[in-house]
């Protein structure tokens, strides 16, 4: 049995996991467990993204090391498809406590893909928050 050493920063997909535990490859019943695997783990996906994100919920995630983001879900009806109608208001945790800025506003409501929800363009260190990065991205 071969080892296979998966790092914490390497992104985990669920699918490369399974191909890993067919070991009769080229066997028709392992094709159909790699399949029947593949289909647990997108209802499992689904559960979780119903679950987390539900409408009038409240996410924060540090995007970096002083940038947080808050997103509010305000409709859920296409998270099946990876999608949510959301605000959510992106600020300098560090400037906020001494007062440097204010804690902004929650932004306009728009779809957002999920995928897409903590993606940062900024530098690793946090820094000041565009204006359009407080209310556009989301």
């Amino acid at each position: 049995m071969r080892r296979v050493n998966i790092r914490a920063s390497q992104s985990w997909q669920p699918t490369s996991v399974f191909r890993l535990c067919a070991l009769g490859r080229g066997r028709p019943e392992a094709a159909a467990l790699i399949v029947m695997l593949q289909e647990v783990a997108n209802l499992l996906r689904v559960f979780y993204r119903r679950k987390r994100f539900r409408r009038g919920a409240t996410l924060t995630r540090f995007v970096a090391r002083d940038i947080r983001r808050d997103v509010q879900i305000v409709d859920a009806s296409e998270v099946d498809q990876g999608f949510v109608c959301a605000r959510a208001r992106t600020w300098n945790v560090l400037y906020a406590s001494k007062g440097i800025t204010a804690v902004p506003a929650y932004g306009e409501a728009r779809l957002v893909n999920i995928e897409r929800i903590w993606e940062w363009n900024g530098p690793s260190w946090g820094g000041p928050v565009a204006d359009e990065e407080t209310t556009s991205k989301a």
